[in-house]
C-alpha cells in the first residue's frame, strides 16, 4: 500500500510526538485517514472521532499507524 489514506484496513490508534489516541479510550469510536490540500499536493491528515463528531484533526506526517 503506498498511500495511507487508500489503505482500507481500520485504524486502531495513532502515537507520535508525546500523543496516542486509541479507539475505545476516552470515548474515540473511530480514527479515519484523509487527504487535504497542502504543500502543493494532498497531504494525510487524520481525523479523531468520539461518536459523530470529530474532536481533532492532525497532519500524519511523523505518526505511526496501528491497524486492528
Amino acid at each position: 500500500m503506498s498511500k495511507l489514506t487508500e489503505d482500507k484496513r481500520e485504524i486502531r490508534s495513532i502515537c507520535g510526538h508525546g500523543i496516542r489516541w486509541d479507539v475505545g479510550v476516552d470515548g474515540v469510536t473511530k480514527i479515519e485517514a484523509y487527504d487535504e490540500m497542502g504543500q502543493m499536493s494532498y497531504v494525510p491528515w487524520i481525523a479523531i472521532w468520539v461518536g459523530d463528531t470529530i474532536i481533532l484533526r492532525m497532519d500524519a506526517q511523523g505518526k505511526t499507524i496501528c491497524y486492528i
